[in-house]
């Protein structure tokens, strides 16, 4: 119940008129107490009220009269019948009113807003003419909050907005770092245009999903790599500047006329200066029609990836080749070499290569004997050769070749016939001296044939004794 009180300017002869009766002396208006049931009066001239719609019960005696419903103020009971002052009802009827033991009068009101206005639900509005019910709360954010079962008013803002706190349906607060509010749009997506800016994404794991930019190429100004503000121009690297790994297909292309520092090959620091081959230091092909600055000097140490030879300090050793590409010389007592270079003359025909003896026999004899062995496939040259012959009047001495011990087959004559009678004739103590054994002055004329002195004397003990140098080719 809402306690209201109504001041109503009440002219006892509106009241009297109102009520088809006349005024009389004693006339009073009552109005019932609620506490201690008891009435009281109200004076012409009293203030009680007036409202529209409301009436005052008027309680009279007509004149001339009696019996009356008069009572005395402050006692007795309200009276139960007789001519009376009331408020209508929503049936129409007269009711009565009461009041405090202030003389305020109870009002119940079922429709009212401090000024009485109100309005049906779903009402039309006309601004400037509606007449609507304002409310109001404090601005106070130092207010204590309430406690369980009390009521209180609004907390406003500084612009007079209402403060407002969101929770969910349990009462947890949201829009807090434990309860973020999750704002979704229409089909899971924000329609965004313009500039967007996104200060900071929360801790943890967030996932963005697909932008489309609206037209042209993708811009973007990037400012920072892992966290460092994003280092430019040259120098050595460090925070603020990316690790970039090039595709072992791509090519990586430096300016015309750049300056390059290479501190490292294969992963190791540059040697620089003179000194031997090592890590750091790579390895250099010159090109074929490249040369060298005129009389630069240079320390050859191999060639062909042999290690260059010396004959003597500061002298090259120098291997000479033929046309077919082997050595043309040889150490003492080897094997000659396919290709060497050889001393030759001009023969009857052909170019022809002194013969040169490596072979040496000494001769001494009295009678037939085998000198020089013959070699399967070779002939036997003779390069040079001095006989000297005994005391005996006439030593007749043949150079022959053939086959057996003493030549006895297939018997052929190198220096003379076949006999010796047919060969050399030395008088006593006689002999002769051919060749400097540098080419040669006789050979066999069947390979594999032995060589062989046929000796005979009037005294055939006569000694022969000398030397003959030869070889076999």
């Amino acid at each position: 119940m809402i306690r209201r009180r109504f001041v109503i300017e009440v002219t006892v002869l509106v009241l009297l008129l109102a009520a088809g009766l006349a005024w009389a002396a004693g006339s009073s208006i009552f109005a019932t107490d609620p506490v201690t049931g008891t009435h009281a009066s109200v004076s012409a001239t009293t203030p009680v009220g007036t409202e529209p719609g409301l009436y005052v019960r008027v309680v009279s005696t007509p004149s001339g009269s009696s019996g009356g419903t008069s009572s005395n103020f402050g006692t007795g009971g309200f009276p139960s019948s007789g001519t009376a002052i009331g408020v209508k009802d929503q049936l129409g009827q007269m009711a009565s009113a009461t009041v405090d033991n202030s003389g305020n009068l109870f009002v119940n009101c079922a429709n009212c807003s401090g000024s009485g206005v109100s309005a049906t639900d779903e009402a039309s509005f006309t601004a400037g003419n509606s007449v609507v019910a304002t409310g109001g709360g404090v601005y106070n954010d130092a207010i204590v909050g309430l406690l369980q079962g009390q009521q209180g008013g609004f907390r406003l803002t500084p612009n007079r907005a209402i403060h407002t706190n969101l929770r969910n349906q349990a009462g947890t607060e949201l829009g807090t770092t434990s309860n973020p509010l999750q704002v979704t749009g229409a089909n899971g997506s924000f329609p965004v245009s313009g500039t967007v800016s996104v200060n900071a994404l929360p801790t943890g794991s967030n996932t963005i999903g697909a932008v489309t930019q609206a037209s042209g190429p993708w811009t973007a100004n990037v400012t920072q790599f892992g966290s460092s503000n994003v280092a430019t121009g040259t120098g050595a690297s460090g925070a603020g500047i990316p690790r970039v790994t090039v595709s072992n297909d791509s090519v990586v292309g430096i300016a015309s006329n750049s300056v390059v520092n290479v501190f490292q090959f294969g992963s190791n620091p540059v040697v620089t200066g003179t000194g031997t081959s090592g890590s750091g230091i790579p390895r250099v092909t010159v090109s074929s029609d490249s040369s060298l600055a005129a009389n630069q000097s240079i320390n050859l140490a191999q060639v062909a990836g042999g290690t260059t030879g010396t004959s003597g300090t500061g002298i090259q050793k120098v291997g000479v080749v033929g046309n077919a590409g082997v050595a043309l010389d040889a150490a003492s007592g080897t094997s000659v070499p396919a290709n060497a270079v050889q001393i030759a003359g001009m023969g009857s025909t052909f170019v022809r290569v002194p013969v040169v003896c490596d072979s040496f026999t000494p001769i001494s004899a009295t009678a037939n004997t085998q000198i020089i062995t013959g070699a399967t496939g070779r002939q036997t040259y003779i390069c040079a050769m001095n006989i000297v012959v005994g005391s005996a009047t006439i030593t007749n001495v043949a150079l022959v070749e053939g086959t057996g011990t003493t030549c006895a087959t297939n018997t052929a004559g190198i220096a003379g016939g076949t006999t010796s009678p047919t060969g050399w004739s030395f008088a006593a103590n006689g002999g002769l001296a051919q060749g400097s054994g540098f080419g040669a002055i006789m050979r066999t004329a069947t390979t594999g044939d032995n060589v062989c002195l046929l000796i005979s004397a009037t005294t055939l003990t006569n000694q022969v004794s000398g030397h003959i140098s030869w070889t076999q080719q």
